[in-house]
């Protein structure tokens, strides 16, 4: 029962959801981006419950993907990751080599990184995972959820301090605490 009420609610957020706020967003920008959050919020929420009560009864480690933006590279680095992440010399100036780290201690764990929706679409279709942990800035992160269904995708914003795509940061704790939450870790 919880899982054919989950699937009914999933659909209606991701896809009427989605639309209706972005709709709505139109009228502000200010606007737009409190109900990316709270979208983001409810999504997340319900990713959390089911993952909780169907995928982890069974005991076994969720294939995970990890999706992330090119914009968290450092700039000026020379050794580009966005078409194979392992290119990272973990020179620390950025998180990505943290993210390297944590895929050499567990397997379960894939990380990708993606320019946009149509390599991000690609990645999802090359792992199949049972769970995505994707990073982006607003936009790209709520239509990313949308164009993922039905894939489970728990979003993080990211923050952007140099403005877009030059140099963003995520909190790297956040996404080591929801692999833990997730007995992923």
């Amino acid at each position: 029962m919880i899982k054919r009420f989950f699937i009914l609610y999933r659909f209606f957020t991701i896809k009427f959801l989605y639309i209706f706020f972005v709709c709505l967003g139109q009228f502000s920008e200010k606007l737009k981006l409190k109900l990316f959050h709270k979208y983001l919020e409810f999504n997340n929420y319900w990713t959390i419950k089911f993952i909780k009560k169907n995928l982890l009864s069974n005991h076994k480690k969720l294939n995970t993907l990890i999706l992330l933006p090119h914009c968290l590279q450092y700039s000026k680095c020379i050794y580009k990751i966005t078409f194979d992440i392992n290119n990272c010399k973990k020179c620390m100036k950025c998180v990505v080599g943290n993210f390297l780290n944590l895929k050499e201690k567990n397997e379960s764990i894939n990380i990708a990184v993606a320019t946009g929706g149509t390599l991000a679409r690609k990645k999802i279709k090359e792992f199949i995972p049972d769970i995505i942990i994707a990073v982006a800035c607003e936009r790209d992160l709520i239509s990313g959820i949308f164009d993922a269904y039905p894939f489970l995708v728990y979003g993080m914003f990211n923050s952007r301090p140099n403005g877009d795509c030059i140099d963003t940061k995520i909190n790297f704790q956040e996404i080591l605490n929801i692999l833990s939450f997730l007995d992923i870790l």
